[in-house]
């Protein structure tokens, strides 16, 4: 095997049906199998990590039990680049690409005394004081923004510090109030591996009643003096024309792919590791 300094290591391009399983390219696999577990970690730059087994499908490899978690834990989209290394000890360190060529495994929430991007908490707001009481205050009322993406369709998730501002993780139903007024009992779901709150069912329903674009960009924010209700804003809604809605599913509960792979078939990262085609 070789050294940690140049561990083997292989690509693979997000297409088809990539939610359930993505095999390990038959060359790595052949060279390998004697050191391959039945069960591996998958560590991430963020320093998360998912168990996931690997299984043996028509004479192919793939990683497939507990991989659907490691696909929604990372927002995987279909078209993403993911390189994988070998480092022993059942263990793979993935590096994620989107199809743009940037890192998109690196978070900023995971690093000490940087803020998220997107999160704005520099919006005052004055409080109504009793009679006599001589009071003025103002307060920082939690909201972020964000750009829709195509697994929005299905699921949300909020950024650490507005589910610490907010108490997020101590909810399980929240309200979503739409720019036109409308309130829309959307569930969340606390995920303990890794960190983290999304929404649930009802989310979908809300998002498809808005006619927004993949590329939208709107902002929620918590509506001062309720528990539980968050105004929804739409600050652009210039996508690429494609409407987030609700979709036809495969047996397996995942989007049916439609898009072809938009890569190369020839690895650019020779230099750095050795890699092998699909």
């Amino acid at each position: 095997m070789e050294s940690s300094l140049n561990p083997p290591s292989f690509f693979k391009p997000l297409i088809g049906d990539f939610w359930t399983k993505v095999s390990i390219p038959v060359e790595f696999a052949r060279r390998y199998k004697e050191i391959l577990p039945g069960k591996v970690c998958l560590e991430t730059e963020s320093q998360e990590s998912w168990a996931v087994k690997i299984e043996q499908v028509n004479e192919r490899h793939c990683f497939m039990g507990g991989w659907s978690e490691f696909v929604k834990g990372n927002q995987l989209e279909e078209g993403d680049f993911l390189v994988f290394y070998f480092v022993g000890r059942s263990t793979f360190r993935v590096a994620i690409f989107s199809m743009d060529g940037c890192d998109k495994g690196f978070r900023f929430s995971d690093v000490d005394g940087i803020q998220e991007p997107g999160i704005d908490w520099n919006f005052p707001v004055k409080e109504e004081c009793g009679s006599g009481d001589g009071c003025d205050t103002t307060s920082e009322i939690p909201r972020f923004s964000v750009q829709l993406r195509k697994y929005n369709t299905y699921y949300l998730f909020f950024p650490v510090a507005f589910v610490a501002k907010t108490g997020l993780r101590r909810k399980s139903k929240i309200t979503l109030r739409d720019p036109r007024g409308r309130k829309w009992p959307v569930p969340i779901f606390n995920r303990k591996r890794p960190n983290r709150v999304e929404t649930s069912t009802g989310w979908n329903e809300f998002l498809t009643a808005q006619k927004l674009f993949v590329g939208s960009v709107i902002s929620l924010e918590s509506v001062p003096g309720s528990d539980d209700l968050f105004q929804v804003k739409v600050l652009e809604n210039r996508g690429n024309g494609e409407l987030l809605r609700a979709v036809n599913k495969t047996r397996t509960g995942r989007p049916r792919a439609s898009r072809a792979c938009s890569f190369p078939s020839q690895c650019t990262h020779k230099k750095l590791h050795k890699c092998f085609r699909m």
